[in-house]
């Protein structure tokens, strides 16, 4: 016999918005894709990881301050690392972070690592790509896709980031939050 679950009601109403949605978030499909090709198809790996990045912060940026997502969708954006580490923490979030989000140096520089070897192959079409790099890579980007989620209203998102960012924003440990369920 199992025990009955309750669900908090803000957890039932995105449970329900979620398979109200006619698909799984676009970033989320194209960074399961890059997932599958890291250790066999690595280029293309990295960009389509980029991407996933790219599009997920476009997105959150037009959910959150509607004034500026038409210049987030259509008007050339500053580098990634700037957006996370600049504007990010400046966004009116659904959910709140624990002050002021300041992302570590090492995620940063992950994601300008990651940016810097992708415009080498896409524009150059060549870099130095070891599988591992870019597996290193699309891990800070799955962290910064399921943070976005987050500050997107999506409470659940959180468990999903790895426990060294969710600590070093001051989210603290899976024990430190409040449950989603009751």
């Amino acid at each position: 016999m199992y025990a009955a679950v309750r669900l908090a009601p803000q957890c039932i109403a995105q449970i329900e918005a979620m398979f109200l949605a006619s698909e799984e978030p676009f970033a989320h499909v194209l960074f399961r894709e890059a997932e599958e090709l890291v250790f066999t198809h690595t280029a293309s790996a990295l960009v389509i990881g980029i991407a996933a990045l790219e599009v997920r912060l476009k997105e959150l940026i037009g959910d959150l301050v509607p004034e500026a997502g038409w210049l987030a969708e259509n008007v050339p954006s500053p580098p990634l690392e700037k957006i996370i580490g600049e504007y990010l923490p400046e966004l009116p979030a659904r959910l709140p972070a624990d002050g002021k989000l300041s992302f570590p140096v090492g995620t940063l520089a992950m994601i300008k690592k990651g940016v810097t070897l992708r415009n080498q192959t896409a524009h150059r079409g060549h870099a130095r790509l070891e599988a591992d790099t870019v597996a290193d890579v699309l891990a800070t980007v799955r962290d910064l896709l399921w943070l976005c989620d987050y500050l997107a209203g999506y409470e659940w998102a959180l468990q999903y980031v790895s426990s060294p960012l969710r600590n070093a924003l001051g989210y603290g440990t899976d024990s430190d939050r409040p449950p989603s369920v009751t």
